[in-house]
């Protein structure tokens, strides 16, 4: 242009297409995700994706569906991590030594051996709550994070329901994690005799759920609806049922007989006496 000069180029307008970007719904929601539990003091932690093989015996993981490295630079790194909540899990137990509650979150990826042989990358969410004065509540108080998240994604109709039996997972405090019929993740406590193993020195409470069911299941459109005209009310209702019946079958009766001026129910205590349990009722 130079040599031809600058004079000589007639202005004239681009000839190529514009074209804006694709969206990265990954992106998007794992900002929404972000921000929400950040909110509600959650503190977002990075953390190595390598595992031992001691801590595949500890946990229970079958070895042969991890991946090892060729060349590790030690042990405690040998194979990519194939359940990246356990080492949040651990991670937790650790600063709970210094600490009296350890709330964190990640959003990162475990590998699996398939059964072709080939490598298997999941991205999680891992939610993990520790605390020195364990208590039942703490399980409920994860249980409230992850539905003020639900309802930040747009996911309406999450169910809690009773999960199958987990080497690591406490028998009694465990639920499976469901929308539309479909387990998407799982809310557990930390088996107390792992606890102990690992050197915990409180309860440690996670969950951890596939980050794909959440970008193919939140929806950034929200229904926004008149404050009401009369201020709230709260009610605490005890109810007799036979021990066979779920505390989710009681609060899906209450939700459908509610109707729209019931805004949100929740199981916040159980009693079950000696005269009770001779009739099966609680």
């Amino acid at each position: 242009a130079r040599l031809f000069d600058y004079q000589n180029v007639l202005p004239t307008m681009p000839q190529a297409g514009l074209a804006t970007g694709e969206k990265n719904t990954d992106l998007f929601w794992e900002e929404i995700v972000r921000d929400a539990l950040v909110g509600a003091g959650f503190i977002e932690t990075e953390l190595y994706q390598f595992s031992s093989a001691e801590e595949h015996s500890t946990f229970g993981i079958d070895r042969q569906t991890a991946v090892a490295l060729e060349n590790p630079q030690n042990p405690q790194m040998a194979y990519l991590a194939p359940m990246i909540a356990i080492r949040y899990v651990l991670s937790a137990a650790q600063n709970l030594r210094e600490h009296d509650t350890v709330n964190i979150f990640g959003i990162q990826k475990e590998f699996r051996r398939g059964k072709d042989g080939g490598v298997e990358e999941t991205k999680k969410l891992v939610i993990v709550s520790a605390h020195k004065d364990a208590k039942v509540e703490h399980f409920y108080a994860l249980k409230g994070v992850l539905d003020m998240l639900w309802e930040c994604l747009g996911l309406h109709g999450v169910a809690y329901t009773e999960d199958a039996p987990h080497v690591f997972a406490h028998p009694y405090r465990a639920a499976a994690i469901m929308h539309d019929g479909k387990k998407i993740g799982a809310l557990r406590e930390l088996h107390p005799a792992l606890a102990e193993k690992i050197k915990a020195r409180g309860q440690i409470l996670f969950a951890a759920i596939p980050f794909a069911q959440i970008a193919s299941r939140a929806t950034a459109e929200s229904e926004y609806r008149p404050i009401g005209k009369f201020p709230a009310i709260t009610r605490d209702i005890a109810i007799v049922v036979s021990e066979d019946i779920r505390a989710d079958d009681v609060a899906n009766v209450i939700e459908n007989t509610g109707g729209a001026l019931l805004t949100h129910t929740d199981l916040f205590d159980y009693f079950q006496d000696d005269s009770l349990k001779e009739d099966t009722q609680k």
